[in-house]
């Protein structure tokens, strides 16, 4: 519409990452050209000069494309901020390519761990159930857990299960499994930030309504009480649920790694599995001794829902952007 209704099949677009449906974005990269009429059918060598593309609506002015791509973009994507694509170092290639030139990937993972839930955070945490009779969750655990999935592995122990017509394909059968995992961490979101990373956007997560000091707006003399022990909300204190997050950093993800991952890092934490079982699974690739990937309920931690992940940022390395918002 940009470009006055050309066509979609002019219209390219690449995103820095697939993510599984409900899984959310906050920082992901895209990158789009628009071809010209009877140009190749891809951005090639072959188009060094990008005569072939298009030249950008609002002659160039990045802070109006932003601008107008959020007044048609539907309510729950925005565009934060844009720019000229820039030169990269590859040697195959001219032009910067929002998946293949990301030299690392971050993602964020929020549970929600208790009895009674906060209902507005719903679809932005995976909501464990824990009952006064429990255990807990035991932080050390999952952070010994976490420590053994740092470095580079063999992780076909954590990924999903091939869809449709890729189940039992050449490519997939001999799919590269291996991953570096620079960094896995994990802490409670509101005492300490999982390592030494801010909350999503900057932003720390408002605390749930009974966590909040409601003052007594009725005047004693028409039945106030100081204690306020009429507020429902009140009430709610001292059974709010513990939030937990887990960040991971590494340079590349199978299919659901991170959503595996993470049921294993609660996993060990509740001590439903032990830190040995991981390692073994990164040794072995399988948690099951007939390798069958999948029947994820059995042998294996459950792969954690979609909901609570986020995917934070991505590192583009020594490429530069001059941005404009």
């Amino acid at each position: 519409k940009l470009h006055g209704n050309v066509g979609p099949s002019r219209v390219s677009v690449e995103a820095s990452s697939r993510t599984d449906k409900g899984v959310h974005g906050a920082g992901a990269a895209v990158h789009f050209f628009v071809r010209r009429d009877g140009a190749p059918g891809t951005r090639s060598e072959r188009d060094k000069d990008g005569d072939g593309c298009r030249a950008l609506p609002f002659g160039g002015d990045l802070k109006k494309l932003v601008f107008v791509l959020n007044r048609m973009l539907p309510s729950d994507v925005r565009v934060h901020r844009a720019a000229m694509p820039p030169a990269t170092s590859s040697t195959s290639r001219r032009y910067f390519h929002a998946t293949s030139d990301a030299a690392a990937k971050t993602y964020r993972y929020t549970v929600s761990m208790g009895r009674i839930h906060d209902p507005l955070r719903r679809r932005h945490v995976w909501q464990v159930h824990q009952d006064r009779n429990e255990n807990g969750f035991h932080l050390d655990a999952a952070r010994a857990t976490a420590a053994l999935l740092e470095g580079t592995h063999d992780f076909a122990a954590f990924r999903g299960a091939p869809r449709g017509s890729a189940r039992g394909s050449p490519a997939e059968v001999g799919k590269n499994t291996t991953c570096t995992l620079f960094s896995v961490k994990v802490g409670h979101e509101r005492t300490e930030t999982a390592g030494g990373l801010d909350p999503v956007n900057h932003i720390s997560p408002p605390p749930p309504y009974w966590n909040t000091d409601y003052p007594d707006y009725r005047p004693k003399d028409r039945g106030g009480v100081d204690e306020q022990k009429h507020s429902a909300a009140q009430n709610m204190k001292g059974i709010d649920p513990t939030y937990v997050s887990v960040v991971i950093t590494g340079d590349r993800f199978l299919y659901k790694m991170v959503r595996f991952i993470v049921g294993a890092i609660i996993s060990a934490g509740q001590g439903k599995i032990s830190a040995e079982e991981v390692a073994n699974a990164l040794r072995c690739g399988r948690w099951t001794e007939d390798n069958d990937v999948s029947d994820i309920g059995r042998g294996r931690p459950r792969c954690a829902p979609a909901e609570g992940l986020v995917l934070e940022n991505v590192d583009y390395g020594d490429i530069n952007f001059e941005w404009k918002a």
